[in-house]
């Protein structure tokens, strides 16, 4: 669920066979590939705009957005990628499967740092964190460091298809996306005497192709009031906290 822009690296790929290759470009052609995603609070405020463009194999070489900034990403061979964000390039070194095994950030004054990706069940973990996988979602993740400790738990629309992750951006290298739409997502300190849960619950709206078209997040936490008696009592206020709308280029 932390995946998000950490883009790409070289070198000349052998091994593939034309089978494989035909197979994987099948693949790619049926998936739907986002044309625009809109982001809007629920005060109608932070509005913001972003738009998707793809070469001719369906991969994203293009994200730009309406307060003017361009990510250009390139794919000098089949093994690496790259992406070109403001003054950082970030290279992403791919194995023969496809997958990023490691990622390189180069800064403007040109040092850098290396980290090593690995995955689990086909989805990339991040350090510090073990994922449990049933039915192609991630229904669990567990993070932890020397001062921090939490623990994610994740329901999913089982009858609909995830049609707003990263393969529908184009963005093949970086691991499985989750095979349904996200419900709910419950957060969990485990190292507090409090209760620190909170919890996020999501609506969506479909075409007639089945297709994600509108994200509704929904804050599904309870809020603490006070009664006339002094009494301290828990009530849920569902309170939307974002939207997001999606439109297709396929």
């Amino acid at each position: 669920m932390k995946r998000f822009f950490i883009f790409f690296a070289l070198v000349i790929l052998v091994g593939f066979t034309s089978c494989n290759k035909d197979e994987d470009e099948a693949e790619k052609r049926s998936i739907p590939l986002i044309k625009t995603i809109k982001s809007i609070a629920s005060d109608g405020s932070a509005y913001y705009s972003r738009e998707c463009r793809y070469d001719g194999k369906g991969r994203l070489v293009e994200l730009s957005d309406d307060w003017g900034d361009t990510v250009l990403i390139v794919y000098p061979s089949e093994i690496l990628v790259k992406v070109i964000a403001r003054n950082r390039i970030t290279e992403y070194v791919l194995d023969r499967t496809g997958r990023a095994t490691q990622i390189k950030y180069i800064e403007s004054d040109g040092s850098f740092e290396i980290q090593n990706v690995k995955y689990r069940d086909g989805f990339m973990e991040y350090e510090n964190e073990i994922h449990t996988v049933i039915d192609g979602n991630i229904v669990k993740t567990f993070y932890t460091d020397s001062e921090y400790a939490e623990e994610t738990i994740y329901t999913y629309y089982t009858d609909k298809i995830n049609t707003k992750d990263l393969k529908n951006m184009g963005i093949y290298f970086l691991g499985n996306d989750n095979k349904n739409p996200v419900k709910t997502i419950t957060y969990k300190s485990t190292r507090s005497v409090n209760d620190n849960s909170y919890s996020y619950l999501h609506t969506y709206e479909f075409d007639s192709k089945g297709r994600i078209t509108k994200d509704t997040e929904i804050d599904d936490n309870p809020v603490k009031m006070q009664r006339m008696e002094r009494k301290t009592i828990d009530r849920f206020l569902k309170r939307v906290q974002n939207v997001s709308q999606y439109t297709y280029t396929n």
